[in-house]
């Protein structure tokens, strides 16, 4: 999988962005595992985060 995140630098810093993008890969993958999952059952940030 690829994804390319465009952002306002003078908005976002480098790290901000990578962590943005970390959860939403995780988002992708416990869809992936699991379609039927309803969206409010989607762990927003991961585990690391909290």
């Amino acid at each position: 999988m690829k994804i390319i995140l465009m952002y306002n630098a003078n908005v976002y810093d480098l790290s901000t962005v990578e962590q943005i993008q970390k959860h939403f890969i995780s988002m992708i993958q416990q869809v992936a595992t699991n379609p039927e999952v309803n969206i409010n059952e989607l762990a927003l940030i991961t585990s690391r985060s909290k």
